[in-house]
């Protein structure tokens, strides 16, 4: 799973195929998590990486915090999906 959504990062690399590659929870921070979202030029570059051809110059990696509370949200890959998807960064994200 991971989400499509043209944008332009900081460092000026274009990306549109973003996927969650860490996921922290705070268990001292109710309703908080720290996710990292590793973004791709295009979804090849991920079969690159997947392959170990992939030069890190066309990846770039961001945190989020994001509400997820431990005690009663469902904390699937999927609901955490969503839940960047409520970022207004990520709004016009679609599922890939």
């Amino acid at each position: 799973m991971a989400l499509k959504l043209k944008m332009t990062k900081h460092n000026g690399l274009s990306t549109e195929y973003h996927r969650i590659l860490h996921i922290h929870i705070d268990c001292e921070k109710d309703a908080v998590a720290s996710v990292s979202i590793a973004s791709y030029k295009d979804e090849s570059y991920r079969q690159k990486e997947k392959d170990g051809e992939c030069d890190s110059t066309y990846i770039t990696i961001e945190n989020y915090t994001i509400e997820a509370d431990m005690h009663k949200d469902d904390l699937k890959i999927a609901s955490i999906y969503k839940k960047i998807k409520d970022l207004a960064k990520f709004a016009e994200a679609t599922d890939c």
